[in-house]
């Protein structure tokens, strides 16, 4: 099987998803050696400029026409889109914030999920993400689909099972 090829960019954010990523540790090598990884900022030194690639993976949100200029790109190089973590996927404090003091006058674009400007094909929520879920959705992409999504919270299965509330 060929390897995918796959990117992680980090937009406005505190970096925390990618960090996590970093985090997993045990078995990180190998699962990385399942894919060409050509962009990781916080993982190597210098990233490989290429044209197309299977993902995107992109964490943080758009605040800066710079930001927005770097998803525009991606979208266009892609064949998938990957939001990752809460601010990707929903906005995040940047989107509660959205003020212009805070990102500046010159550069500032409304500070939203990634969903507002391109098209996004698979979401990784959480701040930061859960790892296994992160790893259930590398396996699912290295066989050439995504993980199956809830289309209701997790509070709603415990719930309707009548299991009390442990958070």
């Amino acid at each position: 099987m060929q390897k995918k090829i796959i990117g992680f960019y980090s937009l406005t954010s505190c970096g925390g998803d990618l960090v996590n990523i970093l985090n997993i540790e045990t078995g990180l090598a190998e699962i990385f050696d399942d894919f060409d990884v050509v962009s990781f900022s916080m993982a190597y030194g210098r990233n490989r400029e290429v044209g197309n690639m299977d993902a995107a993976i992109v964490e943080g949100c758009v605040t800066q026409k710079l930001d927005l200029e770097l998803l525009n790109d991606l979208r266009k190089r892609a064949k998938n889109v990957i939001a990752l973590g809460t601010c990707a996927v929903h906005g995040g404090i940047p989107s509660m914030l959205n003020k212009t003091e805070i990102f500046g006058t010159d550069n500032k674009v409304s500070a939203l999920p990634l969903k507002n400007y391109v098209k996004v094909d698979f979401s990784i929520p959480g701040c930061p993400i859960e790892k296994p879920a992160f790893l259930e959705f590398l396996e699912c992409l290295r066989n050439g689909y995504f993980p199956e999504t809830l289309s209701f919270p997790v509070c709603h299965a415990c719930k309707l099972k009548e299991n009390p509330c442990i958070i």
